[in-house]
């Protein structure tokens, strides 16, 4: 079925599905990127009072 449809069909479709599947998972993606950058906001403070309290 597929390689009955034209190329450029085909790509358009590809694309439209790549878009939804993109924006269906983008709410996890950004849940992922908030949690890592928390974590990593929170070892740069412990970091910095580690560091603080050393000297």
């Amino acid at each position: 079925m597929y390689f009955i449809l034209p190329s450029p069909l085909f790509i358009l479709y590809s694309t439209l599905f790549s878009l939804h599947f993109i924006k269906y998972n983008y709410h996890f993606l950004n849940i992922i990127f908030e949690s890592s950058s928390a974590k990593r906001a929170m070892f740069f403070r412990q970091n910095r009072d580690g560091q603080s309290q050393k000297s």
